[in-house]
């Protein structure tokens, strides 16, 4: 039975994994295992961001909602400044079209909703169509709801990800503009929680 719960220090490894598989071309995957799993120790030890994974047993899914998105990479920088340093440098020498990503999207200033936002949600590829990305969500707004907040949103691919599109447009978001990071356009969507 799939169970949906707050993500602890000891899901790390299994999230950075299986983000890395879910998420190949994420900024985040470039960072390789090691450097997800500390991305995942800050986002749960964070108190602008709530991490959760789903279960069954082992973890088939996670989602992070961040209060703060627009700061989470600037934030993570200064909770593991050597170690982003490191990983980011190896991945810049690595990939020449990773290194211009970087360099557009630290001169990028968007006009970003500031407002709660899902900055990452994904499924073990096996055993999607099992409504766990839904599960997740429905966790993520009864925190919310809890909270007082009344819409969030999300920022999901523009192009080639029509599963992902219909996924929240299912989930009832709408679009409300593109931005674009990391020279990737993005689809922004919002879903009012009341």
């Amino acid at each position: 039975m799939i169970e949906v719960r707050r993500a602890i220090d000891h899901d790390c490894a299994a999230l950075a994994r299986l983000h890395a598989r879910s998420l190949p071309g994420s900024m985040l995957s470039r960072l390789r295992d090691a450097g997800l799993e500390r991305y995942y120790r800050f986002a749960i030890a964070s108190p602008v961001e709530r991490v959760w994974v789903a279960v069954d047993p082992e973890v088939i899914g996670g989602c992070v909602l961040s209060e703060e998105p627009g700061s989470v990479l600037g934030r993570f920088a200064r909770y593991a400044p050597l170690a982003l340093a490191s990983e980011l440098g190896t991945a810049i020498l690595r990939d020449h079209s990773f290194r211009r990503r970087m360099v557009k999207r630290l001169r990028e200033h968007g006009d970003e909703p500031h407002a709660p936002e899902v900055t990452q949600i994904f499924t073990d590829a096996s055993r999607r169509g099992e409504g766990i990305g839904a599960s997740l969500l429905r966790t993520c707004e009864a925190s919310l709801r809890d909270a007082g907040v009344r819409n969030y949103f999300v920022h999901t691919e523009r192009d080639d990800n029509e599963a992902g599109i219909r996924f929240y447009r299912r989930e009832g978001f709408v679009t409300i503009g593109e931005s674009q990071s990391f020279g990737q356009s993005f689809l922004v969507m919002q879903k009012d929680l009341v």
